[in-house]
Parts: C-alpha cells; structure tokens; sequence
C-alpha cells in the first residue's frame, strides 16, 4: 500500500505544480493579450471626431481643461516638432494625418490639427482586452485535459488490478479454490493481493482438511468400535470372571485410544483459531536450532548443525513458542524415519531464510512427498505409531508465518531433506 500512497502523492503533486507551471509557461511564451477589434475601431472613430471638433474651436485648451479629470481618456495638444518619434514615424504621421500605436499599458491615438498641432487621446489597454477570449479558453482546456491524462495513466493499472482481484475472488466463490494471483512488482495492491492468496490457501487447506478429518473419523473410529461392541457382545456371553476382566480392558484400552484421537482431532482444529493469538517478535533462529539439537541429541542420536559465521545475525518475526514446535516435530520426524543421524543446515538467500532437516532413512517416495504433510497421512516406515498430525501441524505454522515447506531426497544423507523457508526480519 505504500506504492499506492506514494505514487498518489507524486501524481497530484506533478500534475497540480508541474502542469500547472507547464501550462502557465507555454501561455506566458505564446499567448499576447487580444484586443477587441470593435472596441479599437470605436476608438479610433471617436478620436477622428474630436479631433474634427477640436479644429472648429478658437479655445482649444478650455475644451481640453474642461475635458480632464472627468474620463477613462486622456486627452491632451502637443506641438508637431514635440512629439518623441522616428523620423520616418513622423513623416508618415504628416502623410496619414492620423496615427495609432500601442503599449504595454496603453492605448494611444495621434491626430494632426491644422495649425500644426497634434491631438493625443490615451486610453488604458485593459478596456480593449477581450473578455474570455479563445486564448484562455485553450490554455485552460489544455491544463484539464492534460490533468485528466495524468490521473487517467496513474488510475489505469490500479483498475486493472482490482479488476482482476474481482475476477479471482467470483472464480474462487464459484468454486474454483485453486484460483490464485500473481502479483506484479509494480502493483499498487501488491499487499492486498499476497493477502488473497493466503486467505484463498487457507480456505482450500481447510475444506481439504475436512474432507481428510471426515475419512480419519471414519476409519480410525470406526475400528475401535467394533472391537468395543465386539467386546461388549462377548461380555454378555462369557461367565468366567478372569476372561471378563481381559474383556473390560480391552474394551478400556479401545476406549482410551478413541479418547486420544478425539483429542488430536480437537486440537487440530484449533489450530486455525490459534493463529489469530500467535505473537510475534524477533527470534534468533541459530539459537533456537542449537537447543532443540541438544534437546534430542541421545547416545543413538547425533544432531549436528551446519551454518556459516553470519548465520547467527538472521532473525524471523514469530512466535517462539510455534517455530520451537514446527522444527521439533521435523527433528523428531526425522529421529523417526532415519537411523540416528540428523544434519540441520542453515543459510539464507534474497531476504529469505533456509533451514534443512536431512536424515539418514529411506527418504520419502515421490508421490507421497505432496500428501505427507496432510494430516493423519503417515510414512510407510514409521519407528513409532502416531496420527500423521505432526508434520500437517508444521505446515500450518510455517504459512503463519509467510513461508514455505517441502521435502525432497537429501543431497548430504541417504534419506529425506525438509526445507522450511521463512521471510528474513528487517526490522
């Protein structure tokens, strides 16, 4: 969202200041102040019969006297050989008898009297502007129109862009849960579209996990009662007190094991309702990976970390309390499927942090790379039995946290390579 602030504010500032001083230039350069052709005219003809009026008079300087103080003209007699003119001006003056010329400010009309006089009439050139003439007009279309053109180019991606989130969310309502957007670098919603992306993610893992936790119900529940109505039939049948005894703790035994799966399945779902509570501060990842590594290292385990000399600056902004939980279910995943050597590798790349879970086990097939990290799917070579919920929970927390998960063969042991990439923090 900062782009979008930002390249708002440049656009009104350029194309207010910048266009305006543009435009201001350009009209300053090209347009001369116009002058009302009419207006002129009449001006002209009124100067011609004052001065025919002031030929017929004996007191010339009376009329003008009289004439002083009482209009917008001004009127006045200068002697021929007075006049401040070229001399070629002068002499067409004397062929023409009548003269109009023009200043910055002024109006002024020449006329020659037969005794050699010459009668001057001035007036204010703002009286022979045009009013709204076609100049300003252009000028200021022009600046609107060059306004509108900026904000237009600066609207264009954004509309297109929310255009296209429209599409995406009405594809996605529709049904379409693998409908996602790629953000451009350049976008002014570039947040709000990656925040689409994650909320379309997790709306697609959890209806995927309620499909999933539907089948484990159904499988793994429906097992331990059959041995429990198995069990309460042959109860009913069965006089001798010692097998009765067996009977009862079979029956407990079933009871307990639906007890622990109805509790995995309630914490699972939990965990959604978890994220909104997760706090997040700067957490020193070495750190943490060198106490777990000990935590877990044994006489029949040996966990060894590899991390470079600036591994130790690299931070991520989570929760403590999650991050220990996803690398310890990876480092007890590992200690599960392998044969006693763990190696964590730590490095980092274009703002992004990496840590590598490798193990010496079987690995883990191809086509079950996809479906491990779903919950209650679990390895083909487990050492110990369990829900297939720990690596589905380290899924969970590491899209928390922006990041990515996946595993692949190893390229340091025999077995499987986790890879947990989170945002580095910049804080």
């Amino acid at each position: 969202m900062r782009f979008l602030t930002y390249s708002l504010i440049l656009v009104v500032f350029a194309s207010t200041i910048g266009l305006g001083w543009l435009v201001d230039t350009l009209y300053q350069h090209n347009a001369e102040p116009e002058q009302d052709v009419s207006k002129v005219r009449l001006f002209e003809q009124f100067g011609d019969n004052l001065a025919q009026t002031l030929a017929q008079l004996a007191n010339k300087q009376a009329f003008i006297h009289q004439w002083t103080g009482n209009h917008d003209y001004q009127l006045s007699l200068k002697a021929l050989d007075k006049l401040v003119m070229p001399p070629l001006l002068v002499e067409q003056f004397r062929q023409q008898q009548h003269l109009l010329l023009t200043t910055d400010s002024q109006l002024s009309y020449y006329a020659l009297l037969p005794d050699d006089k010459v009668l001057v009439l001035k007036a204010p050139l703002r009286l022979f502007e045009s009013q709204g003439n076609a100049t300003d007009i252009f000028y200021t279309l022009l600046f609107y129109g060059l306004l509108l053109s900026f904000f237009l180019i600066w609207a264009y991606p954004l509309l297109r862009q929310l255009s296209r989130l429209k599409r995406a969310a009405q594809s996605f309502g529709d049904g379409e849960l693998t409908q996602r957007i790629v953000p451009s670098k350049i976008s002014y919603i570039s947040a709000i579209e990656q925040e689409f992306n994650h909320m379309a993610q997790r709306i697609a893992d959890l209806i995927a996990d309620v499909k999933l936790l539907s089948s484990a119900v159904s499988h793994d529940l429906r097992t331990p009662l059959a041995r429990i109505q198995f069990g309460l039939d042959t109860l009913a049948e069965e006089d001798d007190p010692q097998l009765i005894k067996e009977y009862q703790e079979k029956i407990s035994d079933n009871v307990e094991q639906m007890t622990a799966l109805v509790e995995t399945l309630l914490n699972y779902a939990r965990l959604e309702q978890t994220m909104l509570t997760i706090e997040r501060e700067p957490l020193a990842l070495l750190a943490l990976l060198k106490k777990l590594a000990q935590q877990y290292s044994t006489e029949q385990v040996n966990i060894m970390i590899k991390a470079t000399r600036y591994q130790p600056e690299l931070t991520v902004l989570g929760d403590s309390q999650y991050l220990s939980m996803l690398f310890s279910n990876l480092i007890k995943n590992a200690i599960n499927y392998g044969q006693g050597q763990v190696i964590i590798e730590l490095s980092h790349q274009q703002g992004q942090v990496i840590i590598m879970v490798h193990d010496n086990g079987n690995g883990v097939p191809k086509q079950q790379q996809l479906d491990i990290f779903k919950p209650f799917v679990r390895g083909n070579h487990a050492a110990n039995s369990g829900y297939g919920i720990g690596l589905a929970f380290a899924k969970r927390v590491v899209q928390w946290h922006h990041g990515e998960l996946s595993v692949g063969d190893s390229n340091i042991l025999s077995g499987a390579a986790f890879r947990v990439i989170l945002p580095i923090n910049r804080g």
